[in-house]
């Protein structure tokens, strides 16, 4: 039933439930749910199909997240208006928060003005005590912050620091967010609320050069009627300066006294593409050099040639693919998985993507995202012996965890 949700299919989703309707929610070692998988994966068809034959539109996984909480967080409004009309409850709470929270979070405007017209509570806590308006602001997604002031979130919510929403916005420079919430009465008196450094929004705004907002916030800023627009401009100016001043002393405490370590090296780092035709050229030459290190055995030269390439050119999807089975060979699985994920988000329609995320997968033990992985290789090349091994490989790996090797 996993598979079935995974793989889109609302048909065969039928049929198994016709043949063993008790498996509808039952749950994959990280507690999802077929529902939870059939929205991971965007097959909504399949996803109606299990939410209108009872499945649990609210089951959590191991880590409290529910289905709405993920398509909430992946902006996928299809799912929520699903999720909506099968009952799904909106003020769940998994670590982070409520749905409203994970789209505020993951900066999914759509997502949180889906969220608010279908009935979700426009200012609920998570466990920090923070609300959805302060996690758009920090996300720096204005239009997120109008649709929830709009909706009667709270501006006045004052953190550490004496900071609020309103000097966050002003601070980056969010304009349409700082008028939606100076149209409020909370929001003109943050406007004259000083945090722990003395600053208001209208100095936040001047740090920034933003003249129009200074210009907007200076009437509610408290300063008095003699403080103008070129005074505040020029103490932002010197808030400005003496703020990039600790940022350098604290940089220069942090610098290490010994050779600086090698970059980038299984961390995602780079995925834009080459800036000119030379930097690309290079990137090429720097991929071949570690090929043929690599058939030479030579697994740190090989590393090092193709983190260059990536760093030359972090858009080429083989050069991912080539250092992940580098570091598989040097069995730093973990490194390989990184290189094998960006790989498949650079070339989703990739079958050798898919082949590198299983493999990655199955050294560390996760047997049932590594066949996952594999079958969905399988489904872009159907031929692929090599990827077909791997899935039952995976399969009867996993198996043997759960109920012991085969007599």
């Amino acid at each position: 039933m996993h598979f079935a949700a995974t793989g889109g299919s609302a048909e065969v989703v039928g049929e198994i439930f016709d043949m063993a309707p008790s498996v509808i929610n039952s749950k994959d070692d990280h507690g999802l749910t077929p529902l939870a998988l059939a929205l991971i994966t965007g097959s909504h068809e399949a996803a109606a199909r299990l939410a209108s034959q009872g499945a649990d539109v609210n089951a959590a996984d191991t880590q409290g997240v529910a289905p709405a909480h993920r398509a909430a967080g992946h902006g996928d409004l299809s799912a929520l208006e699903l999720l909506s009309g099968s009952g799904a409850n909106f003020e769940t709470q998994s670590g982070a928060g409520t749905p409203l929270h994970w789209a505020a979070g993951e900066g999914e405007s759509e997502s949180v003005r889906k969220l608010l017209s279908l009935g979700a509570t426009p200012d609920p806590r998570n466990k920090q005590g923070l609300t959805p308006l302060v996690m758009a602001a920090a996300r720096g997604c204005g239009s997120a912050v109008v649709h929830l002031v709009e909706a009667g979130a709270d501006p006045g919510l004052v953190l550490s620091g004496g900071a609020t929403v309103l000097h966050m916005t002003a601070d980056m420079g969010l304009a349409e967010a700082v008028e939606a919430i100076l149209a409020t009465a909370v929001g003109r008196k943050c406007a004259a609320l000083a945090d722990s450094q003395g600053r208001v929004p209208a100095h936040l705004a001047a740090m920034s050069s933003r003249t129009d907002l200074v210009e907007t916030l200076l009437p509610h800023s408290g300063l008095g009627p003699d403080v103008g627009l070129e005074v505040v401009m020029a103490r932002g100016k010197e808030l400005s300066e003496e703020h990039e001043g600790e940022l350098r002393a604290q940089e220069a405490l942090k610098k290490p006294s010994g050779p600086a370590p090698a970059q980038g090296l299984g961390e995602e780092g780079n995925t834009s593409p080459a800036e000119t035709p030379e930097q690309r050229e290079a990137a090429v030459a720097a991929k071949t050099r570690g090929n043929d290190l690599l058939k030479a055995k030579d697994l740190a030269g090989a590393l090092a040639a193709y983190s260059e390439a990536i760093e030359l050119d972090g858009s080429d999807a083989a050069f991912r693919s080539n250092r992940s089975a580098v570091f598989m060979s040097m069995k730093d699985y973990e490194k390989a998985l990184v290189d094998a994920e960006v790989c498949r988000r650079l070339k989703p329609d990739w079958p050798k993507a898919c082949y590198r995320m299983a493999v990655a997968r199955l050294a560390l033990g996760r047997f049932e995202d590594a066949a996952l992985a594999a079958w969905e290789g399988v489904q872009l090349d159907n031929d692929n012996a090599q990827l077909k091994s791997l899935l039952q490989t995976c399969v009867e790996k996993g198996r043997a965890t759960l109920h012991g090797p085969k007599s």
